[in-house]
């Protein structure tokens, strides 16, 4: 290899990096939400819960916001949705965990 060629592979390199650093703070503005809902009647107090699609980060106060007022009934399965369609934006949030009344 001569000089001029590892120096067109350097830029090569480069250019592939800063598209793959842009294309990776593209994609940062959604992710699953992941919390927990409180239960009522049970051994434990809160379950953990996930949102079934990303959703934009901006989002997620609003959404812990409305699920902080939510208490599920057991028992409960995983993929139970508890909320269909949070703040109309047509992800649903459904359980990650199973819990049997006491």
């Amino acid at each position: 290899m001569n000089e001029k060629s590892i120096i067109n592979a350097h830029e090569i390199i480069r250019d592939e990096f800063k598209k793959c650093n842009y294309e990776q703070q593209d994609s940062g503005k959604k992710e699953i939400l992941t919390t927990v809902v409180r239960v009522k009647g049970g051994k434990v107090r809160v379950v953990p819960v996930k949102s079934n699609k990303p959703m934009d980060k901006s989002l997620f106060l609003e959404c812990s916001k409305a699920l902080g007022r939510i208490y599920v009934g057991l028992p409960i399965n995983v993929g139970d949705i508890i909320c269909h369609n949070i703040l109309n934006t047509g992800i649903d949030i459904i359980c990650t965990k199973r819990v049997d009344k006491k």
